[in-house]
């Protein structure tokens, strides 16, 4: 995924309320973002919690603020209830989920849904990257088909191998 789209790539899933990072890939000249593997961040501030979240009731997302709190982490960031719950509404029905410098200025992701087979936990995948090269014709044509490629690569793996 990296090495396709040139930006930094990464996995994670949600662990009590939070997103933990389970691997992250760079390829050489990609943002580097500090985002340790094992790091947990809050679900709203990235796009791979808000496509977990993308998977919940909104009555799970409602305990999980309430739980965790919605707090800000640039002048970007959700921090309320309802906004939050319409931007899950979004992700559901475009099928991705997008971090516009919600955790780290200048900064913004894309992430798709890895579909669970049941016995394993929500996960996600993003690619991130510089804000400014995260057009909406880029995100379509090439960002979005790579993620969902990838993703259902790893679907059929962990299903069936």
């Amino acid at each position: 995924m990296a090495r396709t789209t040139g930006e930094v790539a990464t996995i994670g899933c949600e662990e009590r309320g939070y997103r933990v990072m389970l691997y992250r890939t760079e390829p050489t000249g990609a943002i580097f973002n500090n985002a340790p593997t094992g790091e947990y961040t809050r679900m709203h501030w990235t796009a791979l919690g808000k496509a977990i979240l993308s998977q919940k009731s909104d009555r799970e997302i409602t305990d999980i603020a309430d739980r965790h709190g919605l707090p800000r982490a640039t002048e970007h960031t959700i921090v309320d209830r309802d906004t939050l719950l319409g931007e899950i509404e979004t992700i559901r029905s475009q099928g991705y989920a997008v971090e516009n410098e919600e955790r780290v200025k200048g900064v913004k992701s894309i992430a798709v849904l890895i579909e669970s087979d049941g016995e394993t936990p929500d996960a996600a995948i993003s690619v991130a990257g510089p804000k400014h090269e995260y057009t909406p014709e880029r995100i379509q044509e090439e960002l979005l088909p790579a993620l969902q490629n990838t993703a259902n690569v790893v679907e059929l793996k962990t299903k069936h191998y």
